[in-house]
């Protein structure tokens, strides 16, 4: 896998694994490091995860 890509198994971006991709998100954004994309899967509910991202501020 590619640096600062982060794979997430076994569960939904917007529901079960909503923490771990936060976690996730955080800390490759350490250090002023940007952020370029999240890719969801076709299932996942977009408006779920930018839900959850608006609750990080």
């Amino acid at each position: 896998m590619a640096e600062g890509v982060v794979e997430l198994q076994n569960g939904c971006a917007c529901c079960s694994l909503a923490d771990e991709l936060l976690t996730s998100v955080e800390r490759l954004t350490e250090g002023g490091r940007e952020l370029d994309a999240i890719e969801l899967s076709g299932v996942a509910d977009p408006v779920a995860v930018r839900d959850n991202w608006d609750k990080i501020g």
